[in-house]
């Protein structure tokens, strides 16, 4: 997609910055702007307002990371891109912390630019926080992605996930 919108944006640039003086190249000008702009008008381009992971989580397997502050830390479940339709277990996300450490979990959908909500966890105790959630067979990788953004105490985090 990015090599569309590079070749999209040059023409239009030439098409802007071109020093056309007779009437003719002018009217082709503001046809090929137009056309340029209804493919844009007409979802041609789909928008992703998501980040690529930063890591692709593997079942059973822990993850040891270091937050930053204000930043989301975009991640994804490897088991999503496999799921057949009749897959129906929920994933549970843990997250070790040192005592006093504050995260918040997100889920976000990609065509929309606007954040979610917070997910509330199942649990939470003063250095395990766990979260359980539907599988999202339905949703695509480049649909749905997650993150996680640090909030207060100590910044480095284990995480790891279980289907059940």
């Amino acid at each position: 997609m990015k090599p569309i919108l590079s070749l999209l944006t040059l023409i239009s640039t030439l098409f802007l910055f071109s020093n056309c003086i007779d009437e003719e190249r002018e009217s082709r000008k503001r046809g090929q702007n137009l056309f340029i702009g209804s493919l844009v008008m007409a979802g041609f381009f789909r928008p992703n307002y998501c980040s690529a992971p930063e890591i692709l989580l593997e079942e059973g397997k822990v993850y040891n990371i270091t937050l930053e502050p204000g930043k989301k830390f975009w991640f994804d479940y490897a088991i999503r891109s496999t799921l057949s339709n009749n897959f129906s277990k929920k994933i549970r996300l843990y997250l070790n912390v040192n005592s006093g450490t504050t995260l918040a979990y997100h889920s976000k959908s990609c065509s929309i630019i606007a954040d979610q909500s917070e997910a509330t966890p199942n649990s939470s105790l003063p250095t395990e926080i766990i979260y359980e959630h539907e599988s999202f067979r339905s949703k695509s990788i480049s649909e749905l992605s997650f993150y996680l953004v640090f909030k207060a105490g100590n910044p480095n985090v284990s995480i790891r996930f279980e289907l059940f």
